[in-house]
């Protein structure tokens, strides 16, 4: 993915949480959504860690979380 099409894939997730949380600026919805991208992609490429029993609420867990789109805001 070339990082012109990684920067406009960001900010259309930045733009999304901007638009669900208005009051959350964009430079922490950036950090959000990078946030969330890492760790899904680093789990993506660790076996033993997808392989867990629950593995995937978890990562839906801590996904919602940190775009702030759970409960937790």
């Amino acid at each position: 993915m070339s990082s012109n099409v990684r920067h406009e894939y960001v900010a259309e997730w930045v733009h999304l949480i901007s638009t669900v949380h208005p009051d959350c600026d964009t430079a922490s919805a950036r950090i959000r959504v990078q946030a969330a991208q890492t760790m899904m992609n680093d789990i993506a490429f660790m076996s033993p860690l997808r392989a867990r029993a629950g593995a995937d609420t978890t990562l839906l867990t801590i996904g919602a979380r940190l775009l702030a789109i759970g409960d937790s805001y």
